[in-house]
């Protein structure tokens, strides 16, 4: 009886406020967890953009706008003509970087990264698209995802946390903010929700816990 009595007032105590570097640890965390996420919803949304056929698009809507409203998506699914917020805008700019990684990492130029991610032409996204969807006929979708999230192509760096304007030593290679009111088409929300899916799905949420178990075994 006083083991008991004396295991509820231990619960009773309170605890230690954290500490500047428990806080730090704590903050670094979540920071990381909410990067990693953003990685991985970007690779499935490129994957997804990456079997889109013509017959899938909207009146007047073009391969480059599809990859477009589905970024946009990522920092606001339910947007509906409106101007993205601020931290949206951080966040669709974080996803621009993450999206120029992952194409490149693909063997995307450069240049077509550019054309596509700052100006949105169209004849660049189709390239971009035939290359991405012929090198991701030959890999599994989902370790495709965390190879590009979880290993050091799609890992965000100080970089990228600081949203600073340089990276690498370089100016940010994505220098143009979506501007405008903004709104998701039927399709474009469907294809977003896919997305999600494909990356989310529980065969890997279960892979990624047992990674995370044997990294942390090490």
């Amino acid at each position: 009886m006083h083991e008991m009595t004396d295991f509820i007032r231990g619960l009773a105590k309170p605890k230690a406020a954290p500490t500047l570097d428990d806080a730090t640890v704590v903050d670094e965390d979540a920071q990381n967890y909410a990067l990693t996420n953003l990685a991985i919803n970007v690779a499935a949304a490129i994957q997804e953009w990456a079997t889109t056929d013509d017959s899938d698009l909207d009146d007047g809507e073009t391969l480059a706008t599809r990859l477009l409203g589905l970024l946009i998506g990522l920092s606001n699914p339910d947007v509906d003509d409106e101007e993205l917020t601020g931290d949206e805008q951080d966040t669709m700019d974080l996803a621009l970087e993450a999206t120029w990684d992952y194409l490149t990492d693909k063997g995307v130029s450069d240049e077509d990264a550019s054309a596509l991610l700052n100006d949105w032409d169209n004849d660049a996204a189709i390239r971009i698209r035939d290359l991405s969807a012929s090198t991701l006929a030959e890999v599994d979708p989902v370790e495709d995802i965390d190879d590009f999230a979880f290993d050091s192509a799609g890992t965000f760096d100080a970089v990228y946390r600081m949203k600073s304007v340089i990276r690498d030593g370089k100016k940010t290679r994505v220098n143009k903010r979506v501007s405008g009111k903004v709104k998701l088409t039927a399709k474009q929300k469907l294809a977003l929700r896919k997305a999600s899916k494909k990356a989310h799905t529980a065969s890997a949420t279960m892979k990624r816990v047992k990674s995370q178990h044997k990294a942390a075994a090490l």
